[in-house]
């Protein structure tokens, strides 16, 4: 019996994992373990990884845009026991989407790879533990990824909070303009004061965890919007923006906490960063604490 496992079932369990919804870190592990199994599973992993995208790193990020930065770089070609890979090839014929981060690096990279597709790939901007307070994803070009879209453009914005990270900040999830609004309706509650340029091309959007406003002005902004998926109501979003930015009751003691202005510019740091704060305690009463006694040192624990 072979101890090497079919090619079918090597892309099965790569396909089968690369789909999952993983975190950066562990999908950025089971990269690099692809890549030392065999030549065949290295094969597989790349075929599946650059037909779905993840920009796990940045050095990741940036190793893709390689072969479109100027001055042209020589094509990327992979060879081992004769079969040759090319990367800037693979992508423009099977690369169908690209899931990346919320930050304007992440937005400019992708650009470098999707200006270079003969279609544009489905987009998922994944927003993790994100201050919504203003509409950042809006003034980024996003909507410069879909030059090529021809009005069957799909954009996906997931909005996740991850209350255990260390980096989860009550304050930039529910730190709004007021306790009535999400955002100023001065500055925002006019077309002229939402001044973002079109999201053209944009068929399909599906938008999840944003607040009902935000996901009016990002709705407003697809003049060719055909299919809409959100977690919110509907006919909030329909109502208009005054409806939309009308801020419900809220809905547990954090956010109570901060309706008030003066709180989201002076939080506490137990509301700020908590989990920076327990961990710290967790490290100062894990660690074993010493008396001197008749000048010698000795551990309270022995």
């Amino acid at each position: 019996m072979s101890a090497t496992l079919p090619a079918e079932i090597i892309e099965l369990i790569i396909h089968e994992t690369w789909k999952l919804p993983l975190t950066n870190n562990d999908r950025l592990a089971f990269m690099k373990t692809s890549l030392r199994i065999s030549s065949a599973w290295l094969f597989a992993f790349l075929r599946e990884s650059l037909t779905d995208i993840y920009f796990v790193s940045r050095r990741y990020s940036y190793y893709l845009t390689i072969p479109y930065r100027l001055p042209r770089q020589p094509p990327q070609v992979l060879t081992i026991n004769t079969t040759r890979f090319v990367l800037p090839d693979y992508l423009a014929h099977h690369c169908r989407s690209i899931t990346l981060g919320s930050t304007a690096d992440d937005v400019k990279r992708a650009d470098f790879i999707v200006r270079n597709l003969p279609s544009c790939p489905r987009i998922t901007m994944i927003f993790r533990n994100y201050a919504q307070n203003l509409p950042y994803w809006l003034c980024i070009n996003v909507q410069g990824l879909f030059a090529k879209a021809l009005k069957d453009g799909h954009l996906r914005l997931i909005f996740t909070y991850d209350t255990s990270d260390v980096d989860y900040s009550p304050r930039d999830r529910y730190g709004y303009a007021s306790e009535q609004h999400f955002y100023y309706p001065m500055g925002f509650g006019t077309a002229k004061g939402r001044p973002w340029d079109p999201f053209a091309g944009v068929r399909r959007l599906e938008i999840r965890g944003a607040n009902p406003c935000a996901v009016f002005m990002t709705v407003e902004v697809c003049p060719d919007l055909e299919v809409l998926e959100t977690d919110v109501d509907e006919k909030i979003i329909r109502a208009g923006f005054d409806v939309a930015n009308a801020r419900p009751p809220a809905s547990c003691p954090e956010e109570v906490y901060f309706f008030s202005n003066y709180n989201w510019h002076h939080p506490t740091e137990e509301m700020q960063w908590p989990n920076r704060r327990r961990n710290a305690s967790a490290e100062k009463s894990a660690s074993p604490s010493y008396v001197l006694i008749s000048g010698v040192e000795n551990s309270s624990s022995m």
